[in-house]
């Protein structure tokens, strides 16, 4: 889906790519759990589309914790 999107960016519809960045945000919190089968893939889709919608995926990376402030200190990250 990473390679799709970085190849076909320009031909993506502004709404797909709303839903695209959703979905792989929600895969990535899903689970304060690091599971690397879905969030590196959830995490390259993001990156991918960033490159075009950098404040679209800013604005969805951030909501939940916008959302809920107990969000922020179970969110973990991995490189």
């Amino acid at each position: 889906m990473e390679q799709i999107c970085k190849e076909h960016l320009p031909d993506i519809d502004g709404d797909v790519v709303l839903q695209l960045i959703e979905f792989s945000v929600e895969e990535m919190i899903q689970s304060t759990d690091y599971q690397p089968n879905q969030q590196i893939p959830a995490s390259g889709i993001l990156v991918a589309l960033g490159q075009a919608y950098c404040n679209e995926v800013r604005v969805f990376y951030h909501l939940p914790v916008l959302l809920n402030a107990e969000l922020k200190s179970t969110l973990e990250f991995y490189s």
